[in-house]
């Protein structure tokens, strides 16, 4: 039987993966607040999958073999109620405002639009786009340019 012991003062204890001893139970602890992204977890996730990685499995084998163990499945659970970072805005570069594709292609969406009024103007310029593919190329070559 153990020795119980009274009057103990612990300074410190350190909250690990793979503690010394499985059965201490530590009832409070105080932590700093720090939020990990969906990234972050995923990315931890993949780093504790590439440590266990067999000869011969591909990264996404690891990683989906990580993730039955007790330690994947926690992280998986943190991973699905962790909140997803802002998606950052479209890189996407505008067609000079002289762009004689854009221009036609406006042009040829107006005329469909006339004939459809239901069309939207996105929709009636992407039928535009493809009716005449080669406004399209013109068009995707004049964004493309420095």
């Amino acid at each position: 039987m153990p020795t119980a012991r009274r009057k103990l003062r612990i300074d410190e204890v350190s909250l690990v993966a793979n503690p010394a001893n499985p059965g201490a139970l530590v009832a409070l602890f105080k932590t700093k607040e720090e939020r990990m992204t969906k990234t972050d977890i995923y990315e931890a996730m993949k780093k504790a999958a590439e440590a266990v990685r067999q000869e011969g499995e591909t990264p996404e084998q690891a990683l989906a073999r990580y993730a039955l163990t007790p330690e994947g499945r926690e992280d998986y659970v943190r991973y699905r109620a962790a909140k997803a970072p802002p998606a950052p805005p479209p890189a996407v570069r505008a067609a000079a405002p002289g762009s004689a594709a854009l221009r036609s292609l406006e042009k040829a969406a107006d005329a469909l639009r006339a004939a459809a009024p239901e069309l939207t103007r996105e929709a009636a310029i992407a039928r535009a786009a493809q009716e005449r593919p080669d406004l399209y190329r013109q068009y995707r070559a004049e964004v493309a340019a420095p």
